[in-house]
């Protein structure tokens, strides 16, 4: 009885801490959009530099955190956080190119779809059945995200928004993963997507072709952004249901026009932030 209670209590401060791990990796995944429209460089230089600095910070963490077991972490990822980091990776790209060709307000209205797929998938792959009342909080999550950027859709591309698309359901996928294989120490596998990161954004960006300003942009994005917000997110992922980290990430959508619109007041040569591209 003992061993039950205390199961049961170290099962609920997991979960409670899993929340809390997925909701400060959604605060900083948040600023993106600032920082996105902020980086006067073109997608592919911005997406290199982002995973530069992202591949910098997380080594530092894992040299710091695994110490002797570094190598040994990175090689007992196997198939499954190899694909997590890939899918990472790929999404890294295309959100940066889908910001380029559509509208913040577009890609948070299609990904406020994640938890959706997410619970699909939870469904289907993890059979982690979805209660009646989940469904009405994302119905509403979704309802209430559709109504704040309701003013802001239209006026952009079919290719952004596909691509924003293709990020939602990547990501949902990730979370399936990572939840399915909780014993895996996911950290090597956010660094080894952002080293996948480098290496397909490398030979269409223009690395030298930054400014002073815009360097110190981008290393806030890889640092905080990407980074901070990859390692916290994974963490939290892999101790709450799929469809709960993905309700969560919502803040995301829901604090990003709200970082643009502070700053884009104070930064008007560079308030470009909920305009949707000519």
């Amino acid at each position: 009885m003992t061993g039950i209670a205390r199961g049961g209590i170290h099962s609920s401060a997991e979960h409670r801490s899993g929340i809390l791990l997925v909701a400060g990796g959604s605060i900083a995944w948040s600023s993106a959009g600032l920082l996105a429209r902020l980086a006067e460089t073109d997608v592919w230089t911005t997406s290199f530099w982002r995973a530069v600095f992202c591949a910098l910070f997380l080594t530092a963490i894992l040299v710091i955190v695994e110490r002797r077991d570094l190598w040994r972490t990175i090689v007992s990822l196997g198939r499954p956080g190899t694909i997590v980091a890939f899918l990472l990776s790929v999404d890294a790209v295309l959100f940066i190119i889908a910001l380029d060709h559509t509208s913040i307000a577009n890609a948070l209205f299609i990904m406020a779809t994640t938890p959706f797929v997410a619970a699909l998938l939870g469904r289907i792959v993890l059979k982690e059945r979805v209660r009646p009342k989940t469904w009405v909080a994302i119905g509403v999550a979704f309802c209430g995200i559709a109504l704040m950027v309701s003013g802001s859709l239209g006026n952009a591309s079919l290719l952004g928004d596909g691509l924003a698309l293709v990020v939602t359901i990547n990501f949902a996928i990730c979370m399936i993963l990572m939840r399915r294989h909780r014993t895996i120490n996911m950290r090597p596998a956010v660094w080894l997507s952002a080293i996948m990161s480098i290496a397909l954004t490398l030979p269409f960006a223009s690395p030298l072709a930054v400014t002073t300003i815009d360097l110190g942009v981008l290393f806030a994005f890889g640092v905080f952004e990407m980074g901070l917000g990859l390692v916290l997110f994974t963490a939290g992922a892999q101790r709450v249901p799929p469809v709960e980290a993905a309700m969560i990430a919502i803040l995301e959508s829901i604090l990003s026009p709200f970082w643009s619109g502070c700053f884009s007041a104070r930064i008007p040569d560079r308030a470009r932030f909920l305009a949707a591209p000519s």
